[in-house]
């Protein structure tokens, strides 16, 4: 029997709008995902925390509340998890720094942020996107012929768009431990319509290709994917 996750959850704090049923989904795989409409008169605003506060000084407004909301949902997702933090800060490149023994990702469009956060997995990435198709010329950039044609069986119109917000919660879920650039055509996608998907991530180095599944959602005005490497 699968044991229940440190990362828990709190049922009465789901995400924001269409995120609410893959948040559930993703807390049986050992995933807190947190959600929250951007609000940018408000959210630019808000108060940061000395780690962070920096990371975004001079920021234009849209970029500051972004931002804001992003990491708010991070420390919501690491106090889920008993993790508490007054401030997330960032590594050398740029990225959250999270507490160690956990593994996080976090994303924002204009509206929306998003963060998740695990203690069971090697990785863990999520994405956000706006729900809009992608011009011919982007979705041939992403997606080869066979993974277009199975991703819009399932996803139709937004299949661009869905194929997109897959691929970046892969990147971004196997990052931190393969450490190479990586090209959209370097990761190969199935979506199924029960909402999940596996995705297969070309090794640089020549070896077995990395595997990684996950959930997705296209409800609303985004798409949404959250993908875990176990």
């Amino acid at each position: 029997m699968q044991q229940p996750s440190p990362c828990s959850g709190d049922p009465a704090r789901p995400p924001a709008g269409s995120l609410a049923l893959l948040a559930a989904d993703v807390l049986l795989g050992g995933v807190v995902l947190r959600a929250a409409p951007v609000d940018v008169p408000v959210d630019a605003l808000a108060p940061l925390p000395d780690a962070e506060a920096p990371l975004v000084a001079g920021a234009p407004p849209a970029r500051r509340a972004q931002f804001a909301v992003g990491r708010r949902m991070a420390r919501e997702a690491l106090a889920a998890c008993g993790v508490p933090v007054a401030g997330l800060g960032a590594d050398e490149l740029g990225a959250p720094r999270w507490p160690t023994g956990l593994v996080g990702s976090i994303s924002h469009v204009p509206d929306l942020a998003a963060a998740a956060v695990s203690t069971d997995l090697r990785g863990v990435g999520v994405d956000v996107a706006r729900r809009s198709p992608l011009g011919r010329e982007q979705v041939v950039i992403l997606l080869d012929d066979e993974e277009r044609r199975t991703v819009e069986s399932v996803a139709g119109a937004f299949g661009g768009v869905a194929g997109f917000a897959v691929k970046e919660a892969t990147y971004k879920a196997v990052h931190p431990t393969l450490r190479s650039p990586l090209g959209y055509r370097d990761i190969r996608v199935t979506l199924r319509e029960d909402g999940t998907f596996g995705a297969a991530v070309r090794d640089p180095a020549g070896g077995t290709p990395w595997r990684v599944t996950g959930w997705w959602t296209a409800a609303g005005q985004h798409v949404a994917a959250v993908a875990t490497l176990t």
